[in-house]
């Protein structure tokens, strides 16, 4: 669906303050996959993210959208690709979640039967319907972040990049955004690429990219990810408790498998319980 061919970027081209942030990315998204962006500040992030958006253009290499080759997302395929940022705020402009979420499909032209049948069809699948009236400016944070991304994912698009999207929520707030990612990945084959600094949210996810001073440094799937202690201390992650518990569970012959999340160490454990009595 989308892939990167080598791509640089620098800020302040030809001048004495250039920098390069990017320095031979190249990457591929499939359809429906779940990926997780971390790195250290400064690592080139966001910076990838705006070019994968077509909100920058590569100093050098490509970007391949749906085998449409080009250094930058032209302006009649930007819908194939939302952006989703650390503050709401930044991205509600209507008085209320109605009007907010039929915002991007007036500036398509879209007809109005369709814009209002697509309008109801994604607040009640987000289960925002209820608040169809409410004023924005009243909604709660995490509220405020699945209404953004209502009025981006109305528009139907491809490929949706959360941009530290839950990083100032709270853990309601967060469960909350991650369901709703969970869903669009399962229902609608939406592709998501989560640029994040939380260990709980890289474990929902599918592959893990880890980007190290512009260059790729680590790709791979989020289960040899939490396996890989150095990388993991590259970057501040510390193991989830209950990976933790689980390796010290197996060490004392009590479950046979490490466990990735809290439901499947509770599975595992419920499992082992029973079998055993």
């Amino acid at each position: 669906m989308l892939k990167l061919n080598d791509v640089y970027f620098n800020y302040h081209n030809d001048t004495p303050r250039e920098l390069q942030v990017l320095r031979g990315v190249s990457l591929s998204l499939g359809e429906g996959e779940y990926i997780s962006l971390v790195g250290n500040n400064g690592s080139g992030k966001s910076t990838l993210a705006k070019i994968i958006c077509g909100l920058l253009k590569p100093s050098e290499g490509t970007v391949i959208w749906s085998s449409e080759e080009s250094n930058r997302l032209i302006p009649g395929h930007r819908t194939r690709v939302g952006l989703i940022l650390q503050n709401p705020d930044n991205q509600i402009f209507s008085g209320t979640v109605e009007e907010d979420v039929a915002f991007g499909l007036e500036n398509l032209q879209t007809p109005l039967v369709e814009m209002k049948r697509k309008v109801e069809d994604t607040l009640r699948s987000l289960h925002l319907w209820d608040k169809k009236d409410h004023p924005t400016h009243l909604l709660s944070g995490g509220e405020k972040q699945k209404l953004a991304i209502a009025s981006i994912v109305v528009m139907e698009p491809e490929c949706l990049i959360l941009d530290e999207a839950t990083v100032s929520l709270d853990y309601r707030s967060k469960e909350q955004v991650l369901e709703t990612i969970m869903f669009l990945k399962k229902t609608k084959r939406v592709a998501i690429i989560q640029i994040t600094s939380s260990i709980d949210e890289v474990i929902s996810s599918e592959r893990v990219i880890l980007l190290d001073k512009g260059k790729i440094l680590y790709d791979d799937q989020v289960s040899s990810f939490l396996k890989d202690s150095e990388i993991m201390d590259l970057i501040g992650f510390d193991m989830p408790a209950y990976v933790s518990i689980s390796q010290e569970l197996i060490g004392r012959g009590l479950i046979k498998e490490v466990c990735y999340t809290r439901e499947e160490l509770a599975d595992r454990l419920l499992w082992e319980y029973q079998y055993r009595t």
